[in-house]
């Protein structure tokens, strides 16, 4: 513990980078994170070790300054302790099952799912990409873009995306096509039912008796 205090901090030392540790995050890569960060500083185990409380947040500071005295004495005894602390508490990662999971429900659109599911898949560590493409067809409402899939399945998730958005794009152009026809026999009928008011009333006038009519 001595020799961790009697820290040789580098010249104009100073950390960039590096977000403050919340506890919610993966602690083990964090502390890779931060490790490569040092070192690329000039720092090297033991400015790990005594700059560490700087980039934790307050209740992560309150744990480290509970420790036991001369409990630590090197930079891996202070990254096990941490690491064995925080990995019950923080957020796990996404797993394949997660993105099986997933379906498009009936009132979402493509691109909302589309969304979703890449959200979720990003999230998750060594998927491959047959597994991610296989879970996204699964879930899919969509039978026609399923036929597509199947008959010519993409290798990469990149290559689904761009089948999945030309698919989506073409449909929004039907829909496009399909609004703007029915706005053109809106207005058709509008102009129809216009000409029929107007011919009435002409005859209307035509049909009035004679006698009533004002010389």
């Amino acid at each position: 513990m001595e020799r961790l205090r009697a820290v040789q901090w580098p010249v104009g030392f100073k950390v960039i980078g590096v977000n403050t540790y919340d506890r919610k995050a993966n602690p083990a890569q964090c502390l890779t994170l931060y490790g490569i960060t040092i070192k690329a500083m000039g720092g090297d185990e033991d400015v790990m070790a005594n700059y560490l409380p700087v980039m934790l947040n307050q209740f992560a500071n309150n744990w480290f300054h509970s420790l036991q005295e001369n409990s630590i004495c090197s930079w891996d005894d202070l990254k096990k302790v941490f690491s064995d602390n925080y990995m019950a508490t923080c957020e796990q990662p996404s797993t394949k099952y997660d993105l099986e999971k997933l379906h498009q429900s009936f009132e979402e659109s493509l691109r909302d799912f589309i969304r979703r599911f890449s959200e979720t898949r990003n999230s998750i560590p060594n998927i491959t990409n047959a597994e991610a493409i296989a879970a996204f067809t699964k879930g899919l409402q969509h039978e026609q873009l399923c036929g597509k899939l199947y008959c010519k399945r993409p290798t990469t998730i990149g290559e689904l995306i761009q089948i999945v958005n030309r698919y989506a794009d073409a449909k929004e152009a039907e829909w496009a096509a399909r609004f703007a026809h029915h706005e053109d026999r809106c207005y058709d009928d509008h102009d129809r039912r216009s000409d029929d008011r107007h011919d009435n009333c002409d005859r209307c006038h035509d049909d009035r008796n004679p006698s009533m009519m004002i010389i």
